[in-house]
């Protein structure tokens, strides 16, 4: 059979199961290999890949069909059809109960592989006219759920709004439908001619056009405000009585219910007028609900139609209050991927109302408002269905349909590399793949094994007295089986007996996870120390061995790293230390400095003036930069020279020194927490004669600031602070340098006498 399969797979592999390589790489090679031929399908054992081309491929046709009929799985190329006929033998000869799950996001095709699937039965079903009255039934039931159930998104055009769940009861079934066009003309045939299939009679459907006329037109009503900013309907109101001719609604009633709310004190009952905004919330929310009901009143009747809901169609809808809110927050506060208003940090916070709470899906974030005027029983009616169809869905046997989106913009030829690597990592293909490989896929129950093959052995026909897991080992023997052709299974008591201690049940399956986790750690190993996240989450039984690894692998890596250090980076290191116990959550520039590094100085020799090198020579240079100095009186802007000595910090124009501040006199350093580059000396003024605090802006702050710490053995002396910094011009006369935010950084002396610093 692998002979046959690789000898056909002239266009990449057939089945991603007989692959070389299983790694991530290799199997979307094989994905964009098979998709730039059309090939839109590929198996991973009996799971099917499909690939949404987004243009008409002709491989639907009844040839196709026919060709499928009865042919072993692995027999033809991989197709919808292979799968959907498969499924319906091995039920047959199996005598059991089996689902086909179809999975994918918006707009990957999974409509579309229900109905390739219907169609196929249909075809493939002998005919008679009770059994063809239920078919178009069903069939029909499409167009008229996609019609009303379908919306355009932004993932998709055509995108389903509604979960569904088909109930096929075969004894015999038959015919197919054409499939609907764009057009809409042949589209409203299609819906009406389907509604007449489905028993909705004239009388019906009008209404149900009616209705859906009415929630267009109340999409339409508009809303004035009066001189108190009430809501007041637009003086055109013909949408209004549109509205309520079509749904038989008093229209003084209908524009009472749009403006005002109804409160109820005891026996009296209060109207409270709307303001525009909460006018045009209960229009949407009226809207959403007729509708809301018309689509759930046209799923029970196609239900009715069809012999037992075989067709079940539910949509959750939006809680009445907060409540419901506050208990999701109680249920999920914890979690990554929940926020809402009240859990938020500040910057998230202003995007969401009160009401609102937000999801971090795979496919982008999705936020949702609990307000509304919903049913009170619609979250719990949804509980309970999903609860329902899980039953259902776990007493029978799964095959399984992985659809992917090709690319985002919805266009033929295009294969988006990126989009389906992240589709085939949370769709959990590579992990099927690997189970697959390992063989637990081909696994069957004892007895259902021995059922369908006892006839070959005769110790086993016609009937098996003892254990069915004895009963197998005797007909492989009776076969010829040599012991490592074959494995007797205990999967299901390995997974069920996982979390005990090892025992002869366990004992494989365990080795088979520590032997998984340990190939997806070895070919997902972070690539540097800083990476925390990329660490492989373990099984519970390998908890204890993943972390003694991560350490180990962490130590081996940081010793690499420190081997490769040089003395040079080695002393940036030790500077943006400092640098970080300073200023690291304190100020907002902080993070943008991290990536610049250190210079020893900022002014060569060369550039300071002759006679001022002569007068500091002895106390030899160690840093030097340009700043503005801020007089203090006036706070008049000058450029100067900043010098740092190993015994003090010197101020100097061109060949003068104009200030000499010793580090003994410098009682501590102070910056504001914004972005600004300001910083104040402040210096014992013992009397009226001394220079007071020194103002200066450095566009090196952190680097001169950390170079100053080291010199003047001053860190403990460097502050940020909030708002303002309070600074004394000379003995007993005080001012300030004030700082907040603003459109354009700006320095200025402001009315009140202080520095002003916006940023």
């Amino acid at each position: 059979m692998e002979g046959a399969l690789t000898a056909r797979d002239r266009v990449g592999i057939q089945d991603f199961v007989l692959l070389d390589e299983t790694t991530e790489a290799a199997f979307l090679s094989n994905l964009k290999k098979r998709f730039s031929k059309d090939l839109i399908y590929t198996y991973i054992g009996t799971l099917l890949v499909s690939v949404n081309p987004y243009k008409e491929l002709d491989i639907y046709n009844m040839k196709q069909m026919d060709l499928y009929m009865g042919v072993n799985f692995f027999e033809l190329p991989p197709h919808i059809y292979a799968l959907a006929d498969n499924a319906y033998h091995t039920m047959l000869t199996e005598f059991n109960n089996h689902f086909i799950l179809i999975s994918g996001e918006s707009g990957a095709g999974k409509t579309e592989a229900s109905k390739k699937i219907l169609q196929y039965y249909a075809v493939s079903c002998p005919s008679t006219t009770l059994l063809n009255t239920v078919r178009d039934k069903m069939l029909m039931s499409n167009p008229v759920l996609e019609a009303f159930g379908n919306a355009k998104t932004l993932k998709n055009y055509n995108s389903s709004r509604f979960g569904k769940y088909m109930d096929i009861q075969f004894d015999s079934q038959g015919e197919c439908a054409i499939v609907s066009s764009i057009n809409d003309r042949n589209d409203w045939k299609t819906v009406k001619n389907a509604l007449q299939i489905i028993n909705i009679d004239e009388i019906n459907t009008n209404h149900l056009f009616g209705t859906v006329a009415s929630v267009l037109h109340l999409g339409n009503v508009q809303f004035d405000s009066d001189s108190k900013g009430h809501a007041l309907l637009n003086s055109n109101n013909s949408e209004l009585r549109w509205v309520s001719n079509l749904l038989g609604v008093d229209a003084h009633r209908l524009q009472e219910g749009l403006t005002y709310r109804k409160i109820e004190a005891q026996k009296d009952q209060i109207l409270s007028p709307f303001t525009i905004d909460h006018a045009i919330y209960a229009r949407d929310a009226l809207a959403k609900a007729i509708y809301g009901q018309t689509f759930t009143w046209l799923v029970n009747r196609i239900n009715e139609s069809i012999e037992n809901k075989d067709e079940e169609c539910l949509r959750p809808g939006d809680v009445t209050d907060l409540t419901f809110l506050e208990r999701l927050e109680e249920k999920m506060g914890n979690h990554p991927h929940f926020v809402t208003h009240k859990l938020a940090d500040k910057m998230t916070r202003k995007t969401l109302e009160r009401g609102d709470f937000r999801l971090l899906h795979y496919a982008g974030e999705v936020t949702y408002c609990v307000v509304g005027k919903r049913n009170h029983n619609v979250a719990t009616q949804f509980k309970s269905s999903l609860l329902k169809l899980t039953e259902i869905l776990m007493a029978k046997e799964a095959w399984y349909i992985r659809c992917l989106k090709s690319n985002e913009s919805k266009q033929p030829g295009q294969f988006d590399e990126a989009l389906i690597r992240h589709q085939v990592k949370y769709l959990g293909l590579m992990e099927h793949l690997r189970v697959r490989r390992a063989g637990f896929a081909y696994r069957r129950k004892f007895e259902v094994f021995l059922k369908r093959y006892k006839p070959l052995c005769p110790a086993t026909w016609p009937h098996w007295r003892g254990v069915p897991a004895d009963g197998v080992e005797v007909l492989v023997q009776h076969l010829g089986y040599l012991p490592d052709e074959y494995k007797m299974g205990r999967f299901i008591k390995g997974y069920m007996t996982r979390g005990q201690a090892k025992s002869t049940d366990n004992s494989e399956y365990l080795a088979f996870v520590r032997q998984n986790y340990l190939n997806r750690l070895k070919g997902n190993l972070p690539k540097t120390v800083l990476d925390k996240t990329t660490w492989q989450t373990p099984p519970a039984v390998l908890t204890e061995t993943s972390e003694i690894l991560r350490k180990l692998y962490y130590r081996l890596m940081v010793r690499k790293y420190v081997r490769g250090i040089t003395p040079q980076k080695k002393a940036q290191f030790q500077l943006k230390l400092l640098t970080s116990s300073i200023f690291k959550a304190k100020k907002d520039s902080y993070p943008q400095s991290v990536a610049q590094p250190f210079v020893d100085t900022r002014i060569s020799e060369q550039d300071i003036n002759m006679k001022v090198l002569q007068m500091i020579r002895d106390e030899h240079i160690k840093y030097s930069v340009p700043v503005i100095k801020y007089d203090r009186n006036g706070f008049k802007p000058r450029p100067r020279q900043l010098i740092l000595t190993k015994t003090a910090a010197y101020v100097i124009e061109e060949a003068k020194i104009k200030q000499r501040v010793l580090y003994t006199s410098l009682n501590g350093i102070s910056v504001s927490n914004l972005t600004d580059g300001m910083i104040v000396f402040h210096i014992t003024c013992e009397d009226r004669k001394q220079k007071g605090d020194l103002v200066i802006q450095c566009d090196h702050l952190f680097e001169f600031l950390t170079k100053l710490a080291i010199i003047a053995n001053k860190q403990n002396a460097i502050k940020v602070v909030q708002g303002s910094i309070k600074i004394e011009i000379q003995a007993g006369k005080e001012s300030a340098v004030d700082f907040s935010t603003g459109q354009e950084p700006m320095v200025y002396k402001a009315k009140n006498g202080h520095l002003m610093v916006v940023r």
